[in-house]
C-alpha cells in the first residue's frame, strides 16, 4: 500500500457524554467543552497460551479477554460534567450543588469523541462512539493558581450485547 497523506487523522476531539440507550441506539449527548489534554483509547487484551512438553514455545493461543479503557480531561467546571466524570446520578444535583456520594452503579453512559481532520483536507471527521461505559476511577483535580482546574475520569468500555453481537464502540469516518 502507497503512502498517503490523506489518510492522516490529526486534529483534537470533541467529546460528547449521554446517557446509555440499548441497542446501540442514538443518545441526547452533550458536549463537555474544551478538554485539557488530548483524549485517550487504550484497548488490553489477555490470551490464553497453551504449552507443550514436546515444544519450545506457545503451540495454541487463544482470546480470553478484551477490555478497553478511555480517559478524557474536560476543563470546563460546569456541575454536568462533575457529575459525570465523578460517576454521580441526576439526583444529586440541588441547583448548582453536587452533593457527592457513593457512585451510581447503574448508570450506563456513551461517550462519543468526534475528531475534526485538520490536515491535509478539512472538514472530515473521525466519529468514535463507544456504547456503554462507566467511571472506573478519576486522577487528581488541580486547584492551583498556575493549573486548570479540569477532571481527568477514566470509562471502562462495557461489550454492548444488546448491539450487533456485543460491541464495544464503533469507528466512522464522514
Amino acid at each position: 500500500m502507497a503512502a498517503n497523506n490523506q489518510n492522516l487523522e490529526i486534529g483534537p476531539a470533541d467529546v460528547y457524554v449521554s446517557p446509555w440507550v440499548t441497542g446501540g441506539g442514538a443518545g441526547t449527548f452533550v458536549e463537555m467543552g474544551h478538554t485539557k489534554e488530548p483524549s485517550k483509547c487504550a484497548p488490553s487484551y489477555e490470551n490464553f497460551k497453551l504449552e507443550s512438553e514436546q515444544s519450545l514455545g506457545t503451540v495454541l493461543s487463544l482470546p480470553v479477554k478484551d477490555e478497553w479503557t478511555i480517559t478524557f480531561s474536560p476543563m470546563e467546571m460546569t456541575i454536568l460534567n462533575l457529575r459525570l466524570a465523578l460517576g454521580q446520578a441526576a439526583g444529586r444535583i440541588s441547583g448548582n450543588t453536587l452533593h457527592v456520594g457513593d457512585r451510581d452503579g447503574g448508570e450506563f453512559k456513551q461517550v462519543k469523541l468526534v475528531q475534526t481532520r485538520q490536515l491535509p483536507t478539512p472538514f472530515v471527521s473521525l466519529t468514535v462512539i463507544y456504547w456503554r461505559c462507566i467511571v472506573s476511577a478519576h486522577g487528581e483535580i488541580p486547584l492551583a493558581k498556575n493549573d486548570v482546574t479540569s477532571l481527568s475520569p477514566t470509562f471502562d468500555v462495557i461489550r454492548d450485547d444488546t448491539y450487533q453481537a456485543g460491541t464495544f464502540f464503533s469507528w466512522q469516518l464522514t
